[in-house]
């Protein structure tokens, strides 16, 4: 689906949501979501004050909420990891394959896009300035509007087309499988 027709179909999409309680992997993996969407917005409001800055000395306390933000971004690789190897094979076991499709391949680029922003981020010393910021500038736009993009997509499709066709006994292999994978270092509890 493409982004109009996403934005068009976004409140009805929305309000047909399907949800789920802890400890549902569908749970999990949206929680999760959250708080990428959270370190989704702080990194929009680092770019933009980016955008104004000339030198590593203005960046200040921002260049550690970046080194975080991007510590977070990375860390979200066993999210993917449980969706890639658990989820979408679910899935595609029922016949549906395109979805998981595009979204492992958004993820491949999302990882790309992620480790270089926390090499940036980690290793700024080894830029001058004017490189670092067009590169994070650059990373982190992409990030911000695509990966959000992708939540969405997630949260309001393929998740509620998982809820759909999987049965309870798949639901808890998929559980006792993602438990063998593990969380990421900011996954809510319960």
């Amino acid at each position: 689906m493409c982004d109009i027709h996403l934005e068009v179909l976004k409140d009805s999409l929305v309000s047909k949501r399907i949800e789920v309680q802890p400890p549902h992997p569908i749970h999990t993996l949206m929680e999760e979501h959250k708080i990428i969407l959270e370190n989704l917005q702080k990194l929009g409001s680092l770019i933009e004050r980016l955008k104004q800055m000339h030198d590593f000395a203005a960046m200040d306390s921002d260049l550690d909420e970046l080194k975080e933000v991007a510590h977070h971004l990375v860390e979200a690789e066993n999210h993917h990891q449980r969706e890639e190897e658990v989820l979408f094979p679910s899935l595609r076991a029922h016949d549906i394959v395109e979805p998981p499709d595009i979204m492992k391949m958004d993820h491949d680029e999302f990882r790309k896009r992620k480790q270089e922003l926390f090499k940036l981020a980690s290793n700024h010393s080894d830029y001058n300035f004017n490189d670092f910021k067009k590169e994070v500038l650059s990373a982190g736009a992409y990030l911000v509007k695509e990966l959000d993009s992708h939540i969405f997509k997630e949260d309001n499709i393929l998740y509620q087309i998982a809820l759909q066709v999987l049965n309870e006994d798949e639901w808890q292999e998929i559980k006792r499988e993602n438990d063998k994978i593990g969380y990421c270092c900011f996954t809510p509890q319960g």
